[in-house]
């Protein structure tokens, strides 16, 4: 996705934030990888989207609220999604850009898990979002299904360059509407440890 693209997103935001993994940091077994955060933008409808019907990991879900604040329903992919591509409840997805260099790394969860590859990293295991002390994990993934081992999965052998998409549902407010994205921050896991907070600045 271009940026020309983006630009034309509900709410966009250009992060261009830096981190490296090493073999001090757990998520590597070996090497190093270099990783940016490169923009963020929140979608509100199927057709803003990138990816394809496996793109949309099948756990993830969108709450529907009763007049009081409690769930009452969570609804999976296909169906929240509306007949005008929305998404149920004023439902939208936070998805992140992340452009990914691999000097010389080998993945530790590859290694652990017997993937086939040893630089095949997962997604979910590098960035979350998070608001309010609460945690999203990403439940869309640009090239999900891409290697069976595991849906979020990507491979990035050592000199080569790739980018990812990952998306994180928001579910909209009691009434419907779209939820405020304001003070929605990335979280990065610099090992199973030590993370760092980047605010997306979604307002």
């Amino acid at each position: 996705m271009t940026s020309e693209d983006s630009e034309s997103k509900d709410i966009y935001s250009k992060i261009d934030y830096s981190w490296s993994l090493d073999d001090a940091q757990a998520l590597v077994r070996s090497g190093k990888i270099d990783f940016t955060l490169e923009k963020a933008w929140a979608v509100d409808n199927i057709e803003k989207i990138p990816g394809t019907a496996q793109s949309f990991y099948a756990d993830g879900s969108f709450f529907i609220y009763s007049e009081n604040g409690d769930i009452i329903k969570d609804v999976r992919y296909p169906d929240f999604i509306m007949e005008d591509g929305s998404f149920i409840g004023g439902g939208q997805i936070i998805l992140l850009e992340i452009s990914i260099h691999n000097q010389d790394a080998i993945s530790e969860v590859a290694v652990v898990d017997e993937y086939t590859s040893p630089y095949l990293f997962r997604a979910d295991s590098i960035i979350r979002v998070q608001h309010d002390g609460s945690e999203l994990y990403p439940y869309y993934f640009e090239q999900a299904g891409k290697y069976a081992d595991h849906p979020m999965l990507f491979q990035v052998n050592p000199g080569e360059d790739e980018t990812i998409c990952v998306g994180f549902y928001v579910s909209g407010n009691i009434d419907g509407t779209c939820r405020d994205l304001s003070g929605y921050k990335a979280k990065i896991f610099l090992n199973d440890r030590k993370m760092v907070l980047i605010d997306l600045n979604l307002e």
